[in-house]
């Protein structure tokens, strides 16, 4: 399932606190140390696994630093990277690690 967090927290949907939610491992995304922005337009490596889609053109439409040891497990990533929510063209988004995301310049 996918959180829009921004809005998540804005309606305070849930009963969940900013604080709570930080204690989850999910942050507001404030760092500026990730590669890529929301809106940007992206294609997905081709080390990708297949359920990624390998080649598609895709834009960010979310992302989250994985601060606890439950993210990093899930994401088969490490502590401190990225996780972005992607949109593809049809319109279905999935989380990807961003070792699988390469930026994409429309010409």
């Amino acid at each position: 399932m996918v959180i829009d967090l921004e809005f998540l927290i804005s309606r305070e949907l849930l009963g969940y606190q900013f604080t709570e939610l930080k204690e989850i491992g999910l942050t507001m995304n404030d760092d500026a140390n990730n590669k890529f922005n929301c809106g940007e337009t992206m294609r997905i490596r081709d080390i990708a696994p297949t359920i990624f889609r390998q080649g598609e053109i895709v834009s960010v439409c979310g992302r989250t630093k994985i601060n606890t040891k439950v993210l990093a497990n899930k994401y088969d990533s490490n502590i401190g990277e990225w996780v972005y929510t992607i949109e593809y063209l049809g319109g279905s988004d999935i989380e990807i690690p961003e070792r699988y995301l390469e930026k994409y310049e429309l010409i």
